[in-house]
């Protein structure tokens, strides 16, 4: 089963099992952590259409080099339901661990949309159909039922 967030023209799907901290900042700028049992993160940011993209995404990037100073990122685009993302593809070794991040900014319907999906390889490459599902629903609109609604 799936959780619903939807407030504030703001509407995603994501997995009922996920904890949703909504961390916020007082500007008008909606964010958001999920974290999966595996402790796998996905952290979105609403902004403003007219915000930058490059911007965003480098942010994002940001708050990823912050825990992993050595991280490394290569630029990268992809398609999600018709819509175009650009950002980068991370990768760091920690301790024996190879951790993955995915940062994209997409544009939705009403707010540019900032991803950065985050965890160990393993976990990763399990959880990457799961963060792109979560994404596809906020670039849809979603339509909210009182079963699950956040």
């Amino acid at each position: 089963m799936s959780a619903i967030y939807h407030q504030g023209g703001i509407d995603f799907q994501y997995p009922e099992n996920w904890i949703l901290i909504d961390q916020s900042p007082n500007t008008g700028v909606k964010q958001f952590v999920l974290e999966a049992p595996d402790g796998s993160l996905l952290t979105l940011v609403f902004q403003s259409l007219l915000s930058d993209r490059t911007l965003l995404a480098q942010e994002l990037v940001g708050y990823f080099a912050q825990e992993f100073p050595d991280a490394e990122a290569l630029p990268a685009e992809e398609e999600l339901v018709g819509a175009h993302g650009q950002g980068f593809d991370c990768e760091v070794f920690y301790l024996d661990l190879l951790v993955s991040a995915w940062v994209r900014v997409f544009a939705g319907p009403r707010h540019l949309i900032g991803v950065l999906a985050q965890a160990e390889s393993r976990d990763f490459a399990r959880q990457q159909m799961v963060f792109k599902a979560v994404v596809a629903s906020a670039l849809r609109d979603v339509e909210p039922h009182d079963a699950g609604r956040r």
